[in-house]
């Protein structure tokens, strides 16, 4: 295999695109060293998509400062100027935590008010087009506190003014006591607006996902707080008219609800229009295997970037190694013992390109991983590119 394509997107927060490609490129390097190696680091409108456009294409930051973030507090956020009429804003340079915080993840309390601030700062500058990235968010609020920073006022269900259950921001918790909006003072906008979500997910798959956004810190609430925010969800879409089996609006806390009522944007999947933008097809058609990965195969098929490449591998008849950190339980069965290759590829996956599925998941469950989350990622930084190369070096022996 003399020409390999490494087209791949984030670890979360292992790896962003960029050092996931990186790695993989070192990988080869040594175990490939005759190959021409490409690198593409994929996006799909969720994390890391701002910081890849930036630095693919060199798009301007629009510094924007006192952006409320999803606890409340004000930080300095940004978009990207794409050209002198559109920008590119992306939910998750404003409503995604940092590690830091993790342990006060609970969507209940958290707010997507900043991003409407984002929103309402490119407006107001003029901007005609607006392309919002979908994903990586830990607010789960159906974009109410967006709305609420776009001017839009929000009634009971005994029709007198709403106001949040706690503080000033719109949170996840106030989505099922919204019995109508009110218009009058929302912002001035005639022009375009795009979505490009990171997943088709609908709102009733959103509750894994929404699961995955709760801290351990309350695991004794868990089931009841995705309870509370799925029946808000749900709720509120059914004052919009909205059904829960629609594709998309369960992406990034169910914002496209709010999108939807306010803008009607042109919705798509953000991996198949940043194939296109990245030009995919193209290298794909002059590669002889792809490699593409994520952190953790869970809802993977819902149109995540790493099943987009695959998807299109398969269009052109190539392989695809699908190297990930781990895989959800029911998959581990597809891998016999001690080793990082699987024996057999899910038949939904090998439907979707997927050649071969490396993970580093048996590796991993025989280590006491670290309790601190910086101390974790440092161990799977540490970890990863041995693991990920012997699974490399097992595909490359089946494959010569």
């Amino acid at each position: 295999m003399t020409n390999i394509l490494i087209a791949t997107g984030s670890f979360k927060d292992v790896y962003s695109p960029m050092e996931a490609c990186e790695m993989f490129k070192g990988i080869l390097g040594e175990i490939q060293p005759d190959a021409t190696i490409t690198t593409i680091p994929m996006i799909d409108g969720g994390e890391y998509s701002s910081e890849v456009l930036q630095s693919v294409f060199r798009y301007e930051k629009k510094v924007v400062v006192e952006v409320v973030n999803p606890r409340g507090e004000k930080i300095t956020s940004h978009y990207l100027k794409v050209d002198e009429q559109t920008v590119f804003i992306a939910t998750s340079s404003i409503l995604k935590l940092p590690d830091s915080q993790e342990m006060y993840l609970n969507p209940l309390k958290l707010t997507s008010y900043g991003f409407g601030q984002l929103i309402s700062h490119a407006i107001k500058n003029g901007y005609k087009k607006l392309i919002l990235g979908l994903g990586g968010t830990h607010t789960v609020d159906g974009g109410i506190g967006m709305a609420q920073a776009l001017g839009v006022k929000f009634v009971g269900k005994d029709g007198v003014a709403l106001a949040p259950l706690e503080g000033d921001f719109f949170a996840g918790q106030d989505m099922i006591n919204i019995g109508g909006m009110l218009l009058d003072n929302f912002i001035d906008f005639v022009g375009d607006v795009e979505a490009l979500c990171d997943a088709t997910a609908n709102l009733i798959e959103m509750r894994v996902p929404t699961n995955q956004k709760i801290s351990s810190s309350f695991d004794a609430e868990r089931n009841e707080i995705a309870a509370t925010l799925e029946n808000g969800a749900f709720s509120y879409a059914s004052l919009l008219g909205i059904s829960t089996d629609d594709n998309y609006f369960g992406t990034a806390g169910a914002i496209l609800l709010s999108l939807i009522a306010l803008f009607d944007p042109e919705t798509m999947l953000g991996s198949k229009y940043f194939a296109e933008k990245f030009e995919l097809a193209k290298h794909i058609a002059e590669t002889d295997l792809v490699i593409t990965g994520e952190g953790k195969i869970d809802n993977s098929l819902l149109g995540k970037s790493p099943i987009g490449v695959s998807r299109l591998a398969k269009k052109y008849g190539k392989k695809v190694a699908y190297v990930v950190g781990t895989v959800e339980e029911d998959l581990k069965k597809y891998f016999s013992a001690g080793s990082y290759l699987a024996k057999e590829v899910p038949e939904d996956f090998s439907n979707n390109g997927v050649t071969e599925i490396i993970s580093g998941h048996q590796f991993y469950d025989i280590h006491d991983l670290p309790q601190d989350y910086m101390k974790r990622i440092e161990f799977f930084q540490e970890n990863n590119p041995g693991v990920f190369e012997q699974g490399l070096v097992d595909f490359f022996s089946k494959y010569s």
